[in-house]
Formats: C-alpha cells, sequence, structure tokens
C-alpha cells in the first residue's frame, strides 16, 4: 500500500512487480514501461522472473503468442 506511488490505483495499491523493478532501476516506471514475467506466473515476483519491456513490444509479444495458440 504505497497511495503516493505514481502508479498507485484509485485505492493507493501498487502491483509488487512493478515496486521491485522500480527498485531494482532505482527509479519509477516510464509510462511507456511494463514488467514482464517471463514464465507467464503472475506470482512469481522473483527479480529474475521480471524484465522491463515497452508497452508495445510487450503486447506485440503477447499478440503473437495468441496468434500461435490459435485464439
Amino acid at each position: 500500500h504505497c497511495p503516493c506511488h505514481p502508479h498507485a490505483s484509485k485505492d493507493g495499491y501498487v502491483m509488487l512487480h512493478t515496486v521491485i523493478v522500480e527498485r531494482e532501476l532505482g527509479r519509477y516506471l516510464l509510462p511507456t514501461e511494463v514488467v514482464h514475467h517471463l514464465n507467464h506466473i503472475r506470482d512469481d515476483n522473483r527479480p529474475e522472473n521480471l524484465i522491463l519491456m515497452d508497452k508495445k513490444e510487450h503486447m506485440s509479444m503477447h499478440m503473437k503468442e495468441r496468434y500461435r495458440k490459435g485464439e
């Protein structure tokens, strides 16, 4: 819970994976950045499972994965 955080939800919470990557970077995420879970398990917030990606790159990657699965 961190209501003063620039990425906090309306009720003042920030996603843990966001906080972990921001601590590693030493800065807040930019509006164009997103944290991706390499193994696709959203509650696996180990630093080695998290990578910083551009939002457009991230969306494109997921769309390609869905296309390959036939979704």
